[in-house]
């Protein structure tokens, strides 16, 4: 009877003793999970205390009226005028700017006299520097350089814009043209950018072969050498639109005279490269003919055409 109550008393103090590591356990379980959630609060703070300390050590600022600077990583609003550059995913500035502005969205609500780097770039005031991206916009005045998928600005004063669209309201080159070539007889264009650089989008079309219809893109330059005459060198990448593959490159040397000063006339050779899967397209007109490979050739043609300026 003693010896069962001895091993009944030590199965209990067996007993207590397990439920009592596992209180202890537990609360080791509980101690060490909110140690390991303090490290990782303060590694938090580490990581981002730094920015809210510049955010705040800029946050001084203003525009008088208590709007304060916010300058992070995500987005950078500045209401006055600023001595660091503004590089982040947003940057919108509220005044006037001599220092680069990086990111993918770039605003300047006032003049900017330096970069602008980024998707889509707008400046509201005068524009004096350069901006790249796939849309570079200035309001007023540029004086510098815009190169972009689209350019704009209202008056440019100085400075080349690059691209596949840019359009100058003042200072700029805009016109269309109606012109023939050997390869294609009829062919409508529109051309904008400045006189020293300007691109031109073009449809090309085939009365007796509507098959050979095209769309091309190209580049040109008009330069001034009297009163009224200019040459005109252009490079064309021209396209058919449906029905084969068949490509053409042409080069077109042009003498130019302005018959007044919206209206000006053009004439010269005009040298194509034709790359075709299937049968080639004969000019209608040619001075020089020499077929290559399967289906391509090299012409030699004139090229004439009447242009409206705007």
């Amino acid at each position: 009877m003693n010896e069962f109550k001895s091993i009944t008393g030590t199965g209990r103090s067996q007993a207590g003793s397990g439920i009592a590591g596992r209180v202890h356990t537990s609360k080791i379980s509980h101690g060490l999970s909110i140690t390991l959630n303090g490290i990782k609060n303060k590694i938090i703070l580490l990581v981002f205390l730094p920015l809210l300390s510049a955010n705040l050590s800029f946050a001084d600022g203003g525009d008088g009226d208590g709007d304060p600077n916010l300058y992070m990583v995500i987005a950078n609003v500045i209401f006055d005028e600023f001595r660091f550059p503004l590089i982040g995913f947003a940057n919108i500035s509220m005044n006037n700017q001599a220092l680069p502005q990086i990111g993918f969205v770039n605003y300047n609500d006032g003049d900017l006299k330096s970069l602008q780097l980024g998707f889509t770039n707008n400046v509201k005031g005068d524009m004096r520097g350069v901006q790249v991206g796939f849309s570079n916009i200035a309001l007023r005045k540029l004086s510098g350089s815009q190169i972009g998928f689209f350019n704009f600005c209202d008056t440019l004063e100085s400075g080349l814009p690059v691209g596949i669209i840019s359009y100058m309201k003042n200072g700029g080159y805009h016109a269309v043209e109606l012109s023939t070539a050997g390869i294609s007889i009829i062919n409508f264009s529109f051309k904008t950018g400045v006189e020293k650089f300007y691109t031109s989008l073009t449809v090309s079309y085939d009365e007796d072969a509507p098959a050979y219809s095209a769309l091309g893109f190209g580049i040109g330059s008009k330069i001034s050498v009297r009163k009224k005459f200019f040459v005109n060198p252009e490079l064309n990448y021209v396209s058919k639109i449906w029905g084969g593959n068949r490509q053409y490159f042409n080069g077109d040397l042009l003498l130019g005279y302005n018959l007044s000063k919206h209206w000006g006339i053009v004439l010269g050779p005009e040298f194509t490269v034709q790359l075709a899967d299937g049968t080639t397209k004969n000019p209608a007109y040619k001075i020089y003919n020499h077929k290559f490979g399967r289906n391509n050739s090299f012409i030699i043609n004139g090229k004439s055409g009447i242009r409206f300026e705007f």
